[in-house]
């Protein structure tokens, strides 16, 4: 089994502008005006990578697995369950209506 990770496979430096807003003493007088600062920073470039699961990975996969509820059938699967119960109730009725005492089940 193969698990898809994203990893950091390198850095690359960008520049990046802070903002420093005006600083006011406790009086409100301006101390310093508002300024911009050009600062470089090493980003990480990440990149996906793909590697074997480990064994506790698929036993752990293998465990949820076994713990799902079981899949809701179709709609298809749905109608056609349905038809056959309807064509079965159908038929029962039929012969209760027709004063049949006994059934025979052919198969």
């Amino acid at each position: 089994m193969r698990i898809a990770e994203f990893k950091e496979i390198s850095t690359r430096t960008e520049q990046r502008v802070v903002h420093h807003g005006t600083e006011h003493d406790e009086d409100g007088n301006i101390i310093n005006e508002a300024w911009d600062e050009t600062v470089e920073v090493e980003v990480p470039v990440m990149g996906m990578v793909y590697r074997d699961a480990t064994p506790e990975e698929v036993a752990e996969f293998e465990r949820i697995a076994a713990e799902l509820p079981p899949p809701e059938p179709t709609p298809e699967e749905r109608i056609a369950r349905l038809e056959t119960e309807n064509a079965n109730l159908k038929e029962a009725l039929e012969l209760i209506l027709s004063g049949a005492t006994e059934v025979t089940v052919d198969g």
